[in-house]
């Protein structure tokens, strides 16, 4: 027999959350339940400050490896202004670990928002 949820917010067990075995059905499960997807979106928003902290360090590396190359104020000066770079510079191994982190980010997002519905 199939079991019919509830269609508005309730603070009751009974529901399965993500897969068919979590399924809290008492109190403690329920708390248990809140205080996993509470540590969840806590690792989600640790992901997106490692991955903002790896864009800034990766564009303050790329800023002083373009000034090695210009190292002479003269040259500095002469060059007329350019506006800046949009997107970063592809870099194999910084783009590969910016797509994990972004989809692994995505994936824990997708998993919050499907214990939200």
């Amino acid at each position: 027999m199939a079991t019919i949820m509830k269609t508005y917010l309730h603070f009751t067990g009974g529901d399965n959350l993500l897969f068919q075995s979590w399924h809290p059905s008492s109190s403690g499960a329920l708390a248990g339940a809140c205080i996993g997807l509470a540590l969840v979106a806590l690792v989600e928003r640790w992901l997106f400050a490692t991955r903002a902290g790896l864009e800034s360090y990766w564009r303050h590396k790329t800023l002083a490896s373009e000034e090695k190359y210009c190292d002479n104020e003269t040259a500095r000066a002469s060059s007329r202004p350019r506006k800046g770079r949009t997107a970063p510079p592809f870099t194999a191994t910084h783009d590969i670990l910016r797509g994990v982190v972004h989809a692994v980010q995505a994936l824990l997002g997708y998993i919050l928002m499907l214990a939200v519905m």
